[in-house]
């Protein structure tokens, strides 16, 4: 085809296509991967390094002569077509990548699983644990010394991290613990302890056989609990008062001994003293004013029909104070008390708002012991912030309530720690915390599988036998230190005034190798593990203790972040307290191969089939961690402040036992029974 063309037009088409032939196979053979790895040049032997040298010049060379003189083709047995070779184009390179068969042992090792099967590697990590790992053997090599500046400072490093870890986590653990403990242990005592707190909380031991100051606020009761005062509960009680069973409450039987010891075990009351404060407040009232029998103006006795009139004020200051008045005319207690007109008071829903009002403000100080004022600090304290309403409350059939024609606004009260809590009942909460746990155990499953590999490599690595001998502290096969193969791109900047082109090669271009290590190192980093295992230990029971604490958003999420600033302390020194040129020395030591500790009987894939359980059960980990607090803490917590601060609430016994039916029957019934009886007392 050339042979029609001029001696000159012919010779350039020939250069022409030689050309373009040699860049084709310039660029496949510089996509090919290397048959075989320069051997790195030991320092320590000058003569082996400059045959080895030597060597790799050779090889450059025949390199060189390969790719420019010999064939190369893409598939065994076949060349390069003449146009491909001509007009390279990127479809023909990647048909030619395609195309290209390895065989089974090369496609087997394209994957990490057949490696990981048989052994797995320890990098240099930011950690001050990898620093005193790696750094050691790296430099009794180096300085044929035992101890150096360089390992001294990895000992003090491990040190105060320790310090820094354990310090934290025990002042802030400590606080949040006490905090949480003797709060809960003020509201309700908490049968069942949760099984992630390992040892039960304070508020799930037994409570004390003699109530106390510290004593829960809210006590078992039937099925559900109780939040009133303890006055309440003895007042509720006529058969303990009249304990002879004469329908009177006499003054003997207040002040027995035997029975005042009882009730103040009891219900942290006087007895006495209850007697003598309802007594006087009976004496005080207009309404008995010519209907006092001789037994209750002498203070003898009080008769079951004086203590029946008087019993709707105590349970009525149990509600604490007056914002409540409004949520219980929307409850309908005072329904059947204006129908009746039971008190003079009653006149209007407006006379009995009044009424409602003035006890719960003035005369429960004053009719109940001082117990009473203790109590009534201690929920406000308790109930927290309040949230306030408006609601119109409409009079109940039959009752004329002209002034405000037939309703009446009325104020309305919630609490914010209420509210709280009422959320964690919803899948909102529930979802946030379990990612929260989730978040934290996926940390601490990364940090035990850090110490697991730790272990395999103090069980697993060769021992250097000849370390110690002579003047080699470590010996010349466990530590190698040798040059680097210099590259064109990592040729030093001989234009840098900071460092020689010497020093940069020897700081920048040394290949550092850790083979074998001497026993007394690795008894030392298996002893720094050890406390890492119980420091590990000691941060997932504090992690889990934070995150199941109070249920607020930002609280969990400020206690999440307290947790991940602790648990990365040992990488926070690493990378403040150690100058650059150290960083760098220490991550260019080449990784520790470790051989597994079951010697490839965990297949590649068996392993990634691990990772995915591991990752479940930590999914159900946290499930049930979530659940647990839920059922145990939450639910039971959030019955109790219902129950302490709007005295409602399905276990509230007060809300159950004193509900709407019972307050019809005491102003339609009760109190009139108890009137016309003390009508035909003996009357002063």
């Amino acid at each position: 085809m050339l042979s029609g063309l001029s001696g000159d037009e012919g010779q350039r088409l020939r250069d022409h296509v030689e050309s373009a032939r040699r860049e084709s196979l310039s660029a496949q053979s510089s996509a090919r991967p290397p048959t075989s790895r320069p051997q790195p040049i030991a320092v320590d032997d000058p003569e082996s390094a400059a045959s080895a040298q030597g060597s790799r010049e050779g090889r450059r060379g025949s390199t060189v002569s390969w790719a420019e003189g010999s064939t190369v083709s893409s598939t065994p047995g076949t060349t390069p077509g003449f146009f491909s070779g001509l007009f390279p184009t990127p479809a023909h390179a990647r048909r030619s990548d395609s195309d290209r068969s390895f065989p089974g042992p090369a496609m087997d090792a394209s994957t990490p699983l057949t490696s990981i099967s048989q052994c797995f590697l320890l990098p240099p990590e930011d950690s001050v644990y990898s620093y005193f790992m790696f750094l050691p053997p790296i430099d009794q090599r180096r300085t044929k010394k035992y101890l150096t500046p360089l390992i001294f400072l990895g000992f003090v490093l491990v040190a105060v991290n320790f310090v820094m870890q354990v310090g934290l986590l025990a002042v802030v653990g400590d606080y949040i613990r006490k905090t949480h403990n003797d709060w809960v242990s003020s509201i309700v005592h908490l049968k069942n302890p949760a099984w992630y707190h390992v040892v039960p909380m304070p508020y799930n031991l037994p409570p004390p056989t003699c109530h106390n100051e510290n004593s829960a606020m809210c006590i078992e009761k039937g099925d559900g609990i109780s939040c009133a005062p303890k006055t309440i509960h003895l007042l509720t009680d006529w058969s303990l008062l009249d304990s002879d069973g004469d329908g009177v409450w006499s003054r003997e039987e207040a002040a027995a001994e035997h029975l005042r010891e009882q009730v103040h075990c009891d219900y942290g009351v006087d007895l006495l003293q209850v007697y003598n404060s309802i007594s006087s407040s009976l004496n005080a009232s207009d309404i008995f004013k010519g209907r006092r029998d001789t037994d209750l103006f002498s203070g003898i006795g009080v008769n079951k029909a004086y203590f029946n009139w008087f019993l709707h004020k105590p349970l009525l200051c149990q509600y604490g104070d007056a914002d409540m008045c409004g949520p219980l005319f929307q409850r309908g207690f005072f329904d059947e008390a204006l129908r009746q007109q039971s008190l003079p008071d009653f006149t209007d829903s407006n006379a009995a708002l009044r009424y409602c009002t003035k006890l719960l403000q003035q005369e429960c100080f004053d009719i109940l012991p001082t117990t009473y004022k203790v109590w009534t600090s201690r929920r406000n304290q308790q109930c927290g912030e309040r949230v306030y309403g408006q609601s119109m409350y409409h009079v109940p059939d039959g009752v004329s309530d002209v002034p405000f024609g037939g309703g009446n606004a009325m104020l309305t009260v919630g609490f914010k720690i209420q509210d709280i809590y009422k959320t964690t009942s919803g899948y909102a909460f529930r979802m946030f915390l379990c990612i929260l746990l989730v978040t934290f155990l996926s940390v601490m499953f990364l940090e035990m599988r850090s110490i697991v590999k730790t272990f395999t490599w103090a069980i697993m690595f060769p021992t250097d036998h000849e370390g110690g001998r002579g003047k080699n502290i470590v010996g010349k096969d466990a530590v190698r230190i040798r040059w680097k193969e210099p590259s064109g791109d990592d040729e030093p900047d001989l234009d840098n005034n900071t460092m020689t082109y010497t020093e940069t090669m020897q700081f920048e271009s040394m290949q550092k190798t850790i083979l074998r290590v001497r026993t007394d190192h690795r008894l030392a980093v298996t002893f720094v593990t050890v406390l890492r295992v119980l420091l590990w230990v000691f941060l997932l029971w504090s992690g889990i203790m934070f995150l199941t604490g109070q249920p607020r958003y930002l609280t969990l999420i400020f206690d999440a972040l307290s947790l991940v600033f602790i648990f990365e302390i040992d990488e926070l020194l690493y990378k403040t307290m150690l100058r650059h040129e150290l960083k760098v020395d220490h991550m260019s030591i080449d990784d520790i191969r470790v051989t597994n500790i079951h010697h490839g009987w965990l297949s590649g894939r068996k392993t990634v089939y691990m990772d995915i359980l591991s990752f479940l059960g930590i999914i159900a980990f946290a499930f049930c961690i979530m659940h647990t607090y839920c059922s145990v803490e939450l639910n039971p917590i959030h019955d109790a402040l219902t129950c302490l601060c709007s005295r409602d609430g399905p276990r509230c016994y007060a809300a159950q036992k004193f509900s709407k039916p019972w307050w019809d029957n005491y102003w339609s019934t009760t109190l009139p029974a108890a009137n016309l009886i003390i009508d035909r007392l003996k009357v002063i």
